[in-house]
């Protein structure tokens, strides 16, 4: 698979007195048959809506996403198709895919990461706007294990633990992961993110609250492959 953050690819043009932004994303080359997969942080997203804009005046298709956050348009016209994915709480992602005359039937498959700002934004920013709109997840304690997307543990990736609001200053903690992928961190109850980078992969982040009321279990936390960004 192409894995690609369509949005990371845009240059963002800003009208800063008209308060308008405009997206241009770079085309990106794709066969006629596509396979688009909608993600938030790194999770697979149901039912959010995507428009395809068809070239040349051709229209447009709609497709929401299945329970794996997929869709596949078919039968694109050759030309410039481009997506706009959209969800329930107006995050939005971009794609451009550009259709040569001649190409295969294969599928092409792709990734379009959602964006409270339909642009990428900086780990920073990101992990502001989580903390800022996203519901903590909730443990008794916080132990993990490090995977890749084939499943294989990642040893040695490093996980930074600040109190919530705080990153990216003043860690409470850094530890990493153990030869089996393993990591456990002891922690007061509060509300806490955590910062997960390991060498090759993106960095994941997690908003959470750790309170001794709630279900004990070890969790698995896999890892996109891409650069430490």
């Amino acid at each position: 698979m192409k894995s690609l953050s369509a949005i990371a690819l845009a240059l963002i043009c800003c009208a800063l007195a008209a308060g308008e932004c405009i997206v241009v994303v770079k085309e990106t080359p794709s066969s006629r048959n596509a396979q688009v997969t909608v993600l938030l942080d790194g999770k697979q997203q149901q039912n959010v809506k995507l428009t395809v804009v068809l070239p040349e005046g051709k229209g447009s298709r709609s497709f929401v996403t299945d329970s794996l956050g997929t869709v596949m348009p078919r039968d694109l016209p050759v030309g410039t198709n481009c997506v706009t994915a959209t969800d329930k709480n107006n995050f939005r992602g971009d794609l451009c895919l550009a259709v040569p005359r001649r190409s295969g039937r294969k599928i092409s498959s792709f990734n379009v990461n959602l964006s409270p700002y339909g642009f990428d934004l900086s780990l920073n920013d990101k992990v502001k706007t989580a903390e800022k709109n996203l519901a903590p997840e909730r443990f008794r304690q916080l132990d993990r294990t490090v995977l890749d997307q084939a499943g294989a543990v990642i040893p040695h990736a490093e996980i930074q633990v600040y109190k919530r609001g705080s990153h990216p200053h003043n860690a409470l903690t850094r530890v990493w992961t153990d030869q089996q992928g393993r990591f456990t961190v002891p922690l007061n109850p509060d509300r806490h993110t955590v910062v997960i980078q390991g060498l090759g992969f993106k960095t994941a982040y997690r908003i959470i609250e750790i309170s001794p009321d709630d279900a004990e279990g070890q969790l698995r936390e896999i890892l996109q492959i891409g650069g430490m960004c």
